[in-house]
């Protein structure tokens, strides 16, 4: 009778003491702030890309790093220069770390950044700047998918 008891007694203390910290597997997978993610230099970066005749502006770029495998999405935004005061996003949201954005979005997304609304903006910012050229900052934003797979 006595080890009745004390088997009572023994299943009722266990059953209210507690662990000091949880198991790691009951943790949730917390945001953290990527340590790398690079923009690859565009082959022709120094170059002239003619927007009216090409088909995609190529980018890549390594997955950011935030500790842990994740599906992310990218979104490419446009600046006049490398203060980003000035700067709009192209339409679209990609998967890969290999994009090709649509010249045609990148375009709008440039004179957006620029503040042209006609093609009189644009051919006077043609004309006013050093051998035709206007310069372009690209910077690519990762966000974590929400997206189940």
């Amino acid at each position: 009778m006595k080890l009745k008891y004390l088997l009572m007694a023994f299943a009722t203390a266990a059953m209210f003491t507690s662990c000091i910290e949880d198991e790691p597997a009951n943790k949730i997978a917390e945001y953290k702030a990527p340590t790398t993610f690079v923009l690859n230099q565009p082959q022709f970066s120094n170059g002239v890309y003619d927007l009216i005749n090409a088909g995609t502006v190529n980018l890549t770029f390594s997955q950011p790093d935030y500790g842990y495998s994740a599906v992310c999405d990218y979104t490419v935004e446009v600046a006049t220069d490398a203060t980003f005061e000035h700067a709009a996003t192209v339409n679209g949201t990609f998967h890969t770390c290999d994009i090709q954005v649509d010249a045609n979005d990148f375009a709008m997304a440039v004179c957006s950044a620029y503040g042209w609304t006609e093609q009189a903006d644009i051919d006077a910012a043609l004309a006013a700047a050093e051998s035709g050229i206007i310069p372009v900052t690209i910077r690519v934003h990762s966000k974590v998918s929400s997206a189940l797979i």
